[in-house]
């Protein structure tokens, strides 16, 4: 499923800045910046990681939704929107790195056209943090989504089972 600027779609891009452990750079989305295909600004960045490190990355803005994706170096992708529970749009990626090399971080926003300065950091993970392992490359993600259009108390829900169908 994707979501949030298509959950940050694939790019190459060999403009991306190098992003170092530890560091925290401020940036501006805006009309400069490349573009995703729906229409969202787009800065990348690439990090040198180490199979097993466990790693946070995280994305602060006060003007936008923030969304961010990382690219691994076998080309799948991890992506967050908000995943952490958080109360305000932000975005936490927290990660335990599947293999040696450079992987490619974009932050975007989750709307087109959304424009602002954002603070973009990478850090260990804290010991209690949670984080995502990617599988496999060959791993598959099954779901059941059971919707109900009919309910006493209130008006019917009338797109629930043509939603269902989207999702089969």
């Amino acid at each position: 499923m994707r979501t949030g600027a298509a959950a940050a779609e694939a790019t190459a891009a060999p403009d991306a800045r190098p992003l170092a452990l530890g560091e925290k750079v401020t940036g501006t989305l805006g009309d400069t910046d490349g573009t995703l295909a729906a229409g969202e600004f787009a800065d990348f960045y690439r990090f040198d990681g180490q199979r097993g490190q466990r790693l946070t990355f995280t994305m602060e803005s006060d003007e936008f939704d923030t969304v961010l994706a990382l690219d691994l170096p076998d080309g799948r992708r991890e992506a967050n929107d908000d995943r952490a529970g958080m109360e305000d749009t932000n975005s936490r990626l927290a990660i335990t790195l599947p293999e040696d090399g450079i992987y490619q971080l974009t932050a975007t926003s989750f709307g087109p056209g959304m424009a602002g300065t954002y603070s973009l950091a990478v850090q260990t993970a804290e010991d209690s943090v949670r984080t995502v392992v990617p599988t496999s490359s060959r791993a598959r993600v099954f779901a059941l989504s059971i919707g109900v259009a009919e309910y006493d108390r209130m008006e019917g829900l009338p797109h629930t089972d043509q939603d269902a169908i989207k999702l089969s």
